[in-house]
């Protein structure tokens, strides 16, 4: 964000300040208000002045800037220039940005979205906190995105993950402030690529199967034709993220290149990203006809259900299907059946690393049935650190059957 609008000048400030202190002078105030009381009436008053006098010209130039600056950046970083922390008044209610904010020197705006406040006031508090956090670096960066131009670095964008007072957890991104490399996706490059590449989303494929002599779960990524997908890992900023990068051409042949890299511990299941290509692109597609045809017929086995309740309700329950592809060779594939989403994301999390590590207690077995089919369930049970009692249960096919 930038400087939007100019301040009173001295001249006028010092005129305001003599006709303050005249107005409070030949007001007799409570023998209880205080010196510091006075001088905030002082201030307010200034306030009210600068406001009326600056609003008419100012208001339409610095809404039209932020409106621009954020439609091209999303929602707006926090203003924090080195140790400096900006108080916030309220404006108005914009029905795309939520609570529009203005800093009290009228240098800055910014955006609080609905999501995020309930009311204006809370909207100020809630900004003003997230200024405060980031300056003591009390954030987490939660996920990396590096774009390129012709195989030029251009710029990164980076989000963080804010854990305000009461509780509530606010994600915002924002422009690495050490990256001072020149931009050029700007403009109307910028908006040609982004529309490119919601186009390459829609167009590629990608499917979540189980390596059936390993169990090790794989994520096979068709891309769209013309584009360059790879996998990797990279470290910023002290963390390891994980990449999915497309490179793309744009219509006059500027390569572009977007790179979305996530941190493990934010992803509630661990993938290996293979990604077919040329006749392997084609049998995969091929294999994914194939495999809709045989659902729709239920043409299928069930081999495997899991289920995962929090506090005596039922959160997940996940069905592994058996698919006999016409030249005999065999997919596994898990389906959701039910997904009540009862634990947030910092639950879900938590139960992982606890479930992965086997650290629950074991419950025993029992037995349900589904398709006709006689499941035997083994169960664990874990309690999360805010008391959250779990309950995982996976069940295969009883012998015999």
């Amino acid at each position: 964000m930038g400087c939007v609008a100019g301040i009173v000048g001295n001249e006028t400030m010092n005129k305001n300040i003599e006709n303050v202190d005249r107005y409070l002078k030949g007001v007799v105030p409570p023998e209880y208000v205080s010196h510091q009381h006075r001088q905030q009436l002082r201030r307010e008053v200034l306030r009210e002045i600068e406001r009326r006098q600056t609003m008419s010209v100012r208001f339409k130039s610095w809404k039209y800037a932020a409106v621009i600056a954020l439609i091209c950046t999303g929602v707006a970083a926090a203003a924090v220039v080195g140790a400096k922390i900006y108080r916030w008044r309220f404006v108005e209610k914009d029905p795309k940005y939520g609570y529009m904010l203005r800093s009290e020197d009228g240098r800055f705006m910014t955006n609080v979205p609905e999501s995020w406040a309930d009311n204006p006031e809370h909207a100020v508090e809630v900004k003003e906190e997230l200024d405060l956090l980031k300056q003591q670096d009390k954030r987490k960066l939660v996920s990396v995105t590096e774009y390129k131009v012709n195989g030029q670095h251009d710029h990164w964008w980076l989000s963080y993950e804010y854990t305000l007072s009461d509780g509530q957890v606010i994600k915002t991104g924002e422009h690495d402030p050490d990256d001072d490399t020149p931009r050029i996706l700007v403009g109307e490059l910028q908006e040609e690529a982004s529309r490119r590449f919601h186009e390459i989303l829609k167009l590629e494929s990608s499917t979540l199967t189980t390596d059936p002599q390993t169990g090790e779960k794989i994520r096979i990524i068709t891309p769209a034709e013309g584009v360059v997908f790879s996998a990797y890992d990279q470290v910023v900023q002290g963390q390891v993220f994980s990449f999915h990068s497309r490179q793309f051409a744009l219509d006059d042949g500027t390569t572009v290149t977007f790179s979305f890299g996530r941190g493990s511990e934010h992803s509630q299941n661990a993938f290996r990203t293979v990604v077919s290509e040329g006749a392997e692109a084609e049998q995969v597609r091929n294999d994914q006809r194939e495999i809709a045809v045989l659902r729709q017929q239920d043409e299928r086995q069930l081999v495997g259900v899991k289920e995962l309740t929090a506090n005596g309700e039922l959160d997940l329950r996940v069905f592994r299907y058996q698919y006999t592809l016409s030249d005999g060779r065999t997919r596994d594939i898990g389906e959701g059946d039910a997904v009540n989403h009862v634990l947030d994301k910092e639950q879900r999390q938590e139960w992982l690393q606890r479930r992965d590590a086997d650290s629950g207690e074991d419950l025993g077995t029992y037995e349900k049935t589904f398709g006709g089919r006689v499941f035997v369930f083994k169960r664990r049970r874990f309690v999360l650190s805010d008391g959250t009692d779990i309950t995982w249960a996976s069940g295969t096919p009883k012998d015999g059957q």
